[in-house]
């Protein structure tokens, strides 16, 4: 019952692989590829420890409101925000998927 594809990524991660934004972009992208996902989101830990965060969604489930919550904004099927209030990637995660699952 995977409706949800969730990717956290700390410094570590991105310096460790090498990895550029626009490569974590496009996984968060193809992820809702997927049939049986319904909306994707992308937490990045920054070098100052803020957290970026991308969401992406298919209809039924409204990204800007979530991004909304923490502070952001965009669209229904793509939004994002920016926390730098010290939470950790586990938190944010599950703060997010808390609000998610209201939605789905």
């Amino acid at each position: 019952d995977a409706k949800i594809a969730f990717f956290c990524l700390n410094q570590e991660d991105m310096r460790s692989t090498g990895a550029q934004d626009r490569e974590c972009e496009a996984a968060l992208e193809e992820s809702l590829y997927l049939d049986y996902v319904k909306v994707a989101v992308l937490l990045q830990e920054r070098d100052d420890f803020s957290i970026k965060g991308s969401i992406r969604s298919k209809p039924g489930v409204d990204a800007a409101k979530i991004a909304d919550f923490f502070g952001g904004g965009g669209h229904v099927d793509r939004a994002g925000f920016n926390i730098a209030d010290g939470s950790s990637l586990k938190s944010m995660k599950d703060k997010i998927l808390n609000l998610i699952k209201k939605d789905i």
